[in-house]
């Protein structure tokens, strides 16, 4: 300890010092003291001898030289020996010290009574004093006496044991208060006694401070769980497939009330309380989330063991553990209700849309205020217009009324805004496509508290129909009295309450009896043959019982003509109580007919089909003598001249064309083995009219009377339906243009206002900055590169407007994965927040349309977002280049949805959507690129529709792998081109000109904080003194503050969330401030409207814009004579 305690006192000397002090003090004090104790002895010795004459003089001097010489040896050896040991011992100090104080550790030693008697570095900035002020000291002043009593007597009971202890402290020192671990044991002085302490200490305090928050987070996690009407678990799978729940904030009965198994034993035990229909989606979603370590989310029910079902929604995070186990921390909410109340929401809104639709009924709403007016999509269809193109306006539906419904129009509308609650009106409308309709209109006004009109709503139905019928119900009275009269029938009238019956004149006569006679029951039934007078009472009885039609035929004798067969037909009459008080109906002599029937009988088979199929031409077949009896219609048909011999059914085949007759024969020969109906479609050579297309429609028929088997059937032209095929086609092509349309007016609307914003404020800044440059700047070659940048956003926005409106485009060499990334950027806006799309694009270029490939590559990545559900879920898009050869090409033909003919192999152009979403069925993959076919409630059935069109028109192939549950995916292939050479955009030119002066102050209002910044500094240029404002409030503050007199121009943004390019609504009391001042419009020029300057504006300046033009502008409005005037 005296060691450590010399070699700490010494810490300030140098080393070489130390060293040297060493060298001249402890060895050679060693070496000197045993030198000078030999000499003296031997002298003395030897002296002594010679005194005692036991020696002589000269031995004397030997032996001292001797002697001495021995001594001197000996001496120089120890001084080598105690050298060498010291210099061992030093450096075994220093690194000692060295190791001490390089430790981030506090080390220090206490004598036994308590003070300081060595300290390392780190024992310094703890205790927070230098070494010169601790060693030396005690506790007490270093610590204050509370601190100090405590560790005094840790160190004594460390003293005590004779054993290490360790001890947590708060120390309370001029560095802060700090939390140290200390281990403290004893050291023994060279006797064994206990001589003091010795002390490691770490600081602690960020460790304990991060326990704390730690234990603050769990206490806070611990609140949320319990908070949380949800369970927070931990599910484990082994690799052998086991799963255990090792952590569960409350059991899943509690959760759903059901009653459930123990999940925290075993996982398997709960999961088979999945409904069977649920779980392998729920295991085949836990089993990709372990493959791709991706969250996972399902919903599925829950069955209990005593009955009950639960919808459960589960969403899992998982991670990989060091023995291979996969944990999902896992989030479990009851979602029953919410199911229920999806289902009750859905059957709702289906009611009441095909209500809707069988009411053909369309909604409309026009807010007073604000003039603005709303039409509903059944509306829109029931007029006739395209939502997409059509701004609701009372003109554009007045002009398809005629001038005497207008002005009726006009009359009612100003009705409900002088006071009328509600109208009712019928017009005729003529629509765009020549169309007329009837419609019936209903209309209502709200009123606010003051009771000024604030509101006008109503509907309009489409009551064509019902108008129709009615002029239909009186042509067919009119009919019917004109039948009556020529058919010879006769009318009556029974009151079952009385018993008595009127009759026509025509009845008397068909019956016989004197006209005058008051009928009844019995007259009536005295008439009639005695074998069919109970069936005709058991019918009227029959259909007055059930309030149904009477029809019955019987006998009658009648005086003069003896037995006649009557048909009779009746209707039951019932009163408001549905009680039936009357039968009225007809009667006809009915002989003729009876006799006719068997006559009637073959025509009626002949002319069977022939009925049903708009009197087409019809035919009889005889297969005994295979002969054929045409109608005229047929003869027409075939270009044969009418004859009144049966047509030989072998020269009628030479008229079929030669590719069609072998499939007509089988198809006839296997309806007579069979016994049943045929149809074909066949092509005929018409002597005048060239190849037509026909159908036929036949059915066998066995005669009773002679037992022949013949064919009847039916032949009609379907050439113009062939026709109308092709026209079909011609409306595919234009429907894709449409979808194409409505493709980019989702993208145009929503970045149209924001990059036009962006653009101005780059070009603008860009103007600025090349302005204030010399000439000869550096940094003017940079500056000409971002112009030529912005002109080529500038460009591409027009671009993007032309396709919209509907320009087409020269097909050129497209990089589809260029083509794909640009239109993910602009999609990301669009599709839901929960899909991510993953890209793994390489280059590939093909000839095509950029427009409609556009399209195709959208339609596909849309309907894959919307198959996740709204779920968090991946689509994957690829690109790339695969050389194909023959059979290759052959089969993704034969399992290809689409496929263009005449294709071969080679390179090939690769486009893949994939997504893992729903999933489509069989049937649903074979029908999901039929026009109008739709899964979606909100969907029109023409997306993919267009993507096939376009693929087709392409020469691509389209290849679809759908699975219920798993997902689906798109891959298309075209023909790679041969020349990929794109063109590149000029570069913009350098801004120049003088900058106009002006003078006096100008207020700048838009929301755009990046356009107010680049308007006020161009304004600036001019001379003029700009206030900015964000809001409608700002700017009546500063309008207040302003001069008048020094005010000159006002300029107008987006303010309030106005929407892009509608006509601005000033308040009020900004209108009231601005008076006269000059107003510049600054907004955005949307596609397809023209130019124009509402009511509130003196100019307009449309975005994007440069501010050598928005000086320009403001000059020239500033310089205009109501400027001046003002």
């Amino acid at each position: 300890m005296r060691r450590f305690t010399h070699v700490q006192h010494r810490r300030g000397m140098d080393p070489a010092q130390r060293e040297e002090r060493g060298k001249r003090g402890s060895h050679l004090r060693i070496a000197g003291i045993y030198l000078i104790a030999g000499a003296a002895w031997i002298v003395m010795s030897d002296a002594w001898l010679v005194l005692t004459g036991m020696e002589t003089l000269t031995g004397f001097l030997a032996s001292c030289s001797k002697g001495l010489l021995f001594v001197a040896a000996s001496a120089l050896l120890i001084h080598q020996l105690v050298k060498r040991h010291l210099d061992e011992i030093e450096t075994a100090n220093a690194l000692a010290w060295s190791v001490i104080d390089g430790t981030d550790d506090a080390v220090f030693a206490k004598d036994a009574d308590g003070r300081y008697l060595m300290v390392n570095e780190a024992a310094v900035r703890t205790i927070g004093r230098p070494a010169a002020q601790t060693l030396g000291r005690g506790d007490v002043e270093l610590f204050g006496p509370e601190i100090a009593a405590t560790l005094q007597k840790h160190d004594q009971q460390v003293k005590l044991q004779a054993a290490g202890e360790a001890f947590e402290y708060e120390l309370e020192t001029s560095a802060g208060r700090k939390t140290v671990l200390t281990l403290k044991f004893p050291f023994r002085n060279a006797s064994g006694d206990v001589a003091g302490v010795i002390g490691i200490a770490r600081d602690i305090t960020a460790r304990k401070q991060a326990e704390e928050q730690l234990q603050c987070e769990r206490d806070r996690l611990a609140g949320i769980v319990a908070a949380v009407p949800a369970v927070i678990c931990t599910l484990q799978m082994s690799p052998d497939g086991s799963m255990a729940f090792p952590f569960v904030s409350m059991p899943l009965s509690e959760l759903t009330g059901l009653d459930l198994p123990d999940e925290a034993a075993d996982a398997r035990v709960l999961f088979n309380t999945i409904h069977p229909d649920d779980r392998p989606g729920v295991e085949a979603s836990l089993a990709d989330s372990a493959r791709t370590m991706t969250p996972c989310a399902a919903e599925f029910r829950l069955q209990g063991r005593c009955g009950g079902e639960a919808w459960i929604e589960a969403r899992g995070v998982p991670h990989q553990l060091p023995s291979g186990d996969v944990q999902w921390h896992t989030y479990l909410a009851d979602v029953t209700k919410r199911h229920q109340a999806d289902e009750a929401l859905c059957e709702t809104e289906e009611h009441l849309r095909e209500a809707r639709r069988l009411a053909q009924l369309g909604n409309w709403s026009w807010d007073c205020a604000s003039g603005k007016l709303w039409w509903s999509e059944p509306l829109f269809e029931l007029l006739g217009l395209d939502p997409a193109t059509t701004q609701p306006s009372f003109e554009c539906y007045h002009q398809m009324l005629s001038p005497a419904d207008q002005r009726r129009a006009q009359k009612k509308m100003a009705a409900l805004q002088n006071g009328a609650a509600k109208v009712e009106q019928e017009f005729r409308l003529t629509r765009p496509d020549g169309q007329v309709i009837w419609t019936r209109s209903v209309s209502w006004s709200t009123r606010d508290a003051s009771g000024n009109v604030v509101r006008v709503a109503g509907f309009s139905q489409d009551i064509t129909a019902l108008k129709q019928s009615v002029v239909e119900l009186e042509t067919r009275e009119e009919r019917l009295r004109l039948a009556l009269a020529g058919s010879g029938g006769g009318a009556w009238d029974w009151d079952l309450e009385s018993g008595l019956a009127w009759w026509s004149p025509e009845m008397y006569e068909i019956w016989g009896v004197e006209p005058g006679t008051a009928m009844t029951w019995e007259n009536s039934a005295a008439c009639i043959r005695d074998e069919d007078r109970q069936r005709v009472l058991e019918a009227a009885e029959q259909a007055i019982a059930n309030r149904s039609l009477y029809r019955h035929e019987f006998c009658i004798h009648h005086p003069r003509r003896g037995t006649r067969w009557i048909l009779s037909l009746g209707q039951v009459v019932c009163d408001e109580d549905a009680r039936p008080v009357r039968m009225a109906g007809i009667s006809f002599d009915a002989t003729e007919r009876k006799q006719l029937l068997e006559d009637v009988k073959r025509s009626e088979q002949r002319l069977e089909l022939a009925l049903s199929c708009a009197q087409a031409g019809a035919w009889e077949w005889n297969t005994r003598d295979n002969t054929a009896w045409w109608s005229r219609e047929m003869y027409d048909l075939w270009g044969v001249s009418v004859s009144d011999k049966p047509v030989d059914f072998a020269e009628a085949l030479r008229h079929v064309h030669q590719g069609d007759r072998d499939a007509l024969q089988r198809s006839v020969e296997q309806a007579l083995e069979r016994g049943d109906a045929f149809s074909a479609e066949f092509r005929l050579l018409h002597p005048q009219r060239g190849e037509r297309w026909t159908c036929s429609y036949g059915r066998p028929y066995l005669d009773d009377a002679s037992g022949l088997q013949r064919v009847l059937g039916i032949t009609f032209d379907v050439t113009e339906r062939k026709r109308a095929e092709d026209d079909r086609r011609r409306l595919e092509r234009q429907m894709l243009e449409t979808q194409r349309l409505e493709s980019l007016g989702v993208m145009v609307a929503g970045v149209a206002h924001d990059f036009n914003n962006m653009l101005t404020a780059v070009s603008a800044n860009l103007a600025v900055a090349q302005m204030r440059l010399p000439d000869q700047s550096p940094a003017i070659e940079p500056l000409n590169e971002v112009a030529a940048a912005a002109q080529r956003a500038a460009s591409l926005t027009k671009q993007l407007l032309t396709y919209a409106g509907g320009r087409s485009s020269v097909p050129k060499a497209v990089r589809l994965d260029r083509l794909v990334k640009d239109i993910v950027g602009l999609l990301r806006t669009v599709l839901a927040k929960t899909t991510t799309i993953r890209l793994d694009l390489e280059p590939a270029t093909i000839d095509g349309d950029q427009g409609q490939l556009r399209q195709v590559v959208m339609n596909l990545m849309t309907n894959a977002s919307e198959s996740l559900n709204g779920r968090l879920g991946e689509v994957t898009v690829r690109t790339g280049v695969q050389m194909l050869g023959e059979d290759q090409i052959a089969q993704r033909i034969a399992v290809g949805a689409v496929a263009a003919d005449d294709l071969s192999g080679g390179e090939y152009a690769v486009l893949t959507v994939e997504d893992r979403g729903c999933g489509m069925t069989a049937d649903v993959c074979q029908r999901i690129l039929d026009p109008f076919f739709t899964t979606k409630t909100t969907g029109h059935g023409l997306g993919l529709a267009a993507v096939a069109g376009i693929i087709r028109s392409h020469g691509g192939i389209l290849c679809i792998d759908s699975q219920v549950g798993r997902g689906s995916t798109f891959e298309i292939y075209f023909r790679c081109s041969q020349n990929a050479v794109l063109s590149e955009p000029e570069p913009a030119e350098l801004f120049d000109g003088a900058t106009p002066r002006q003078s006096g102050e100008a207020v700048i209002i838009d929301e755009n904080s990046m356009l107010r910044g680049y308007m006020r500094r161009a304004l600036a240029e001019s001379g003029l003194d700009v206030r900015t404002c964000a809001n409608w409030e700002d700017a009546q503050q500063s309008l207040k503050e302003i001069d008048r007199r020094q005010l000159r121009l006002v300029v107008l943004g987006t303010v309030g969330g106005e929407t892009n390019g509608a006509t601005l609504v000033l308040p009020a009391p900004i209108r009231e401030l601005v008076g006269a001042i000059p107003i510049l419009r600054v907004k955005d020029q949307c596609a397809g409207r023209p130019d124009e300057v509402d009511a509130a504006s003196n100019a307009v300046l449309y975005k994007p814009f440069t501010p050598r033009e928005l000086i320009a502008a403001a000059a020239k409005l500033l310089r205009s004579p109501e400027a001046m005037a003002s």
